[in-house]
């Protein structure tokens, strides 16, 4: 949000402009001045309005969903000794030497 406003206030010179070129200046500032205004409003109140509005229907439905299943342990190499050896492979599909 303040990369947001920092960028709304660099637009008030053009929103704002006097003296020659003032028209296409004002012609290009105003639009993107109130978009960035209405993209800020829609961020602060719209998107977690919408949040809000997805948990209520989630916990009305009763519907949650499900966790996923943990993947598998890792094998550890201190513990696994007698786990095989896995040798690099090239890419071409043949095992290296060494």
């Amino acid at each position: 949000m303040m990369t947001s406003f920092a960028f709304i206030f660099g637009l008030l010179p053009l929103v704002i402009a006097t003296g020659a070129g003032a028209l296409s200046r004002r012609a290009v500032g105003t639009p993107v001045f109130g978009g960035m205004i209405a993209a800020a409003l829609f961020g602060i109140f719209v998107i977690p309005m919408l949040y809000v509005v997805f948990q209520w229907l989630r916990e009305r439905t009763g519907s949650s969903a499900a966790p996923a299943p943990a993947p598998p342990p890792l094998p550890n190499p201190v513990k696994d000794h007698d786990a095989p050896i896995v040798k690099p492979v090239s890419r071409y599909g043949r095992q290296r030497p060494g």
